[in-house]
């Protein structure tokens, strides 16, 4: 027969794209290897060296792809064979190195099947005999207790067990005691199959039964009642799963693979806690990364989640990034494996796999997801080193300059003043992101100004980037209504701020409303709502989406602003009862009274609440001045009519 060159296509010259773009690319090529290396007879042997080579760089790449060493183990069996012809027995101890590596990665029957042909050539019972036999019998109940007793899903079980039963039936007893040993392996073979719940167990049954009446009419009822239960057992057992997975089916009853099929089995398998249930749950996911690691990065997270030496976790996610060298989430995963297991020992490691994601990135097209990951690098390196490594990420940014978001320079800025509230540096960094992205950039503008508010700049700092924006500020070019609000919501930010800042001043808050009414043509209706809106409604200075205190300092300020704001639009306030105030004295509720019932909530009058009105932000202090649980708790304690008077 002629052979055909198998025609292997080279990696495809493109720019970098999207994670699904690439990943696809290396799916279908590893894909189109397998395929044209099926039936290694046809490849010519000046090629075969070739591909030897080209395998073992990918299973090194890809090391958790059972196809790909299943068909490295295949063609490298095949050229034994081919150099070793008349040689009753092969052997390769660089084969065996193979197939150990490929079973610490991967647990299919593809890889052991494969190891099952090496055995058996490595071991000719024609020339060893009964050694040779047991040897092979081994192999087989390794791959029994490794693989075949933990599948429930495909047809491929039950051909092993045919193919077990069919090496024990040529075998030819030389007496009875070589007779009877035979019948006890294949009793065996029948007997294990329904210790475990397994695909086809009612067939296998069947089969049994007629063996043993073939095999001992008198005896076989006993011999079959022994093993009844266990086999009612595990095909309950099967039966309860495929009722749970049903739903996975198509309308032709296959089941379609995702991976929420695979964590279902998972948990089928955690509730029912059948014997080694670790090394069961292991396989499955291992045969979820076969169907999807090209394309699921929550399959490959899950999976490392569920170990639980460090080691393993490690190799499950450089394998993971190597099917998805694009992935954000894996790589933060990986890095913060690294850094809590040794940051110091790793931090040469963490930069790697940060500026191997970025180079996998093509910034003109995805200048959003580079920007996340420099913001991600910059974070993780501030964690282990301190300011020197977050600013030594932040100087690959700077000459990056505008291409990348501007958000890059504020999460500098807020690194910095984290570390030192009372330094120059976070608003030089502003400053100099401003350079990048030009004036007119309202969005930049509007959050460098609340970064100068929030974090107590001095006064004509933040007035002298207002009035550069405001100089610059060309309203013909505001064409569309979008961008026209984003600048006149700056107007109103610097409004609110002259408003309550103790260096405010009414002059300057009538000279911005009359740059406001002048730029944007602005009509009375239009000044009569923005007044109403800074002196009665809007009263909160916006924050950048990075807090500077935590969360839950956060929300309890925000719940103290609800209640002074409320005041603003109310004749009378009411203040939460003390029950309320015991759990949080900050967190405001709302009259629950039904008709009828006493109304736990209490009123201010309306001077008393007015004067709360007009107390200053607690953003404008640095320092707590007042606390407002205990001002809540105060104005609850006393006796309001004892000292409020009628004129």
């Amino acid at each position: 027969m002629k052979k055909v060159s198998p025609k292997i296509s080279q990696e495809p010259q493109h720019t970098k794209g999207s994670r699904i773009e690439m990943s696809v690319s290396k799916e279908n090529q590893l894909k189109e290897l397998v395929q044209v290396t099926a039936d290694p007879s046809i490849i010519p042997t000046g090629q075969q060296d070739t591909l030897l080579t080209h395998f073992d760089e990918l299973t090194k790449e890809f090391p958790y792809n059972a196809a790909l060493w299943a068909s490295y183990i295949k063609l490298k069996i095949y050229k034994i064979e081919q150099e070793g012809k008349g040689e009753l027995v092969l052997v390769s101890p660089e084969l065996e190195k193979i197939i150990g590596k490929s079973i610490q990665h991967c647990n299919s029957f593809e890889i052991w099947f494969q190891y099952l042909r090496y055995v058996k050539l490595k071991n000719n019972i024609v020339v060893n005999g009964k050694d040779a036999r047991n040897i092979i019998i081994e192999a087989y109940n390794a791959i029994w207790n490794k693989c075949f007793s933990k599948d429930m899903e495909t047809d491929v079980g039950y051909e092993f067990i045919h193919d077990y039963l069919k090496f024990l039936n040529e075998w030819q007893p030389q007496d009875k005691y070589e007779k009877h040993e035979k019948s006890q392996h294949i009793r065996k073979v029948y007997c294990q199959s329904f210790s475990f719940p397994i695909k086809n167990i009612e067939k296998v049954w069947a089969e049994y039964n007629n063996w043993e009446q073939a095999l001992d009419p008198i005896k076989c009822r006993k011999q079959i009642s022994q093993v009844s239960g266990e086999y009612m057992k595990s095909r309950g057992l099967f039966i309860e799963w495929q009722t749970k997975m049903s739903k996975h089916c198509n309308s032709q009853g296959s089941i379609i693979p995702t991976l929420q099929y695979y964590l279902d089995w998972i948990e089928w398998e955690k509730e029912k806690q059948l014997a080694e249930v670790e090394a069961r749950c292991d396989y499955i996911y291992k045969q979820a990364l076969q169907k999807m690691m090209f394309q699921e990065e929550k399959a490959w997270y899950c999976y490392s989640l569920s170990q639980v030496q460090f080691e393993k976790k490690i190799s499950i996610l450089e394998g993971a990034l190597a099917c998805l060298p694009e992935s954000l989430a894996l790589t933060i995963y990986l890095s913060e494996l690294y850094e809590k297991h040794d940051k110091n020992l790793y931090i040469e490691k963490i930069k790697e796999i940060f500026e191997k994601l970025i180079a996998n990135h093509d910034l003109e097209k995805e200048k959003g997801l580079v920007s996340n990951i420099y913001i991600t690098y910059m974070n993780t390196m501030n964690r282990i080193e301190g300011l020197s490594g977050s600013r030594k990420v932040f100087n690959k940014i700077r000459l990056l300059k505008d291409k990348l978001d501007y958000r890059v320079f504020f999460e500098n800025a807020y690194i910095e003043y984290r570390a030192d509230s009372k330094s120059v540096t976070p608003a030089k960094v502003l400053e100099l992101g401003l350079k990048y992205h030009t004036i007119n950039n309202c969005d930049y503008v509007h959050d460098y100004l609340s970064f100068l508010m929030t974090t107590n700049q001095p006064l004509n700092m933040i007035k002298t980037v207002f009035e550069n924006y405001d100089d610059k500020l060309n309203t013909s070019v505001l064409d569309t209504p979008q961008i026209t609000e984003k600048n006149k919501g700056i107007y109103k930010l610097m409004i609110e701020f002259e408003l309550r800042t103790n260096d405010g001043n009414i002059d300057n808050i009538l000279k911005l409303q009359a740059k406001y009414k002048s730029k944007f043509n602005a009509s009375e209706l239009e000044l009569f709502d923005i007044f109403k809106e800074t002196r009665t409604e809007n009263l909160k200075i916006t924050k950048s989406k990075t807090s500077l205190g935590t969360a839950q300092d956060d929300n309890k300020l925000n719940n103290f602003d609800n209640i002074l704001n409320s005041m603003a639009s109310n004749q009378s306030t009411v203040l939460p009862p003390e029950s309320q105030l015991s759990k949080d004295p900050l967190q405001v509720g709302s009259s629950t009274a039904q008709p009828g019932e006493e109304n736990p909530f209490i009123e201010l009058p309306p001077e008393l609440a007015d004067m709360l009105f007009k107390l200053p932000k607690s953003v404008f202090f640095p320092d707590e001045v007042l606390k407002p649980e205990m001002l809540c708790k105060f104005l609850r304690d006393i006796n309001i009519d004892s000292i409020t008077t009628e004129e």
